[in-house]
């Protein structure tokens, strides 16, 4: 038995054009729902809209990086501008881990140096994630920082709501 006879038929019963032309329809058809109905579930108005405060940080891997963020700049997602604010950059030391005399100590590093970058603004608050800048936010979960001038992969640290 042939798999395309002389009809032009798919095992003699489905001409390929005719399903060519029905799966093209399939495909624009999920592709309008997904826009319309499945993209929009996730920022649905019956979600709750709050003003929140995230906490991300980042460690550069160079020193001209720490100056790279400030407070009052804007990030961007989907290649626009969002309504989330830099509110507050802080640069700590990390931690290390110091024997003398047999004894253990915690001290500042003398060179490792971390960013915590505060962020402020809208998100949306689903029954199981929090959406804020395309994103989902949930502490230990990556956040990349998006901004005019920088973009930086981090660690969500800390989560307040108002």
């Amino acid at each position: 038995m042939k798999i395309v006879d002389e009809r032009g038929r798919l095992f003699g019963v489905v001409n390929i054009v005719d399903l060519t032309l029905l799966l093209v329809i399939v495909l624009f058809a999920g592709g309008v729902y997904y826009k319309l109905v499945a993209k929009q579930s996730i920022t649905d108005k019956t979600h709750a809209e709050q003003e929140i405060f995230v906490t991300i940080k980042y460690t550069p891997l160079d020193e001209a990086e720490l100056d790279g963020v400030n407070t009052g700049d804007q990030l961007v997602a989907n290649n626009a501008l969002q309504p989330i604010y830099v509110e507050n950059v802080e640069i700590r030391s990390e931690k290390a881990m110091l024997e003398k005399n047999g004894v253990l100590s915690v001290t500042e590093h003398p060179f490792e140096k971390s960013i915590y970058i505060t962020i402020k603004g809208e998100a949306s608050i689903t029954d199981a994630n929090i959406h804020m800048a395309n994103q989902i936010i949930k502490i230990g979960r990556e956040f990349f920082l998006k901004t005019l001038t920088t973009e930086w992969k981090g660690i969500v640290t800390n989560i307040e709501m108002q």
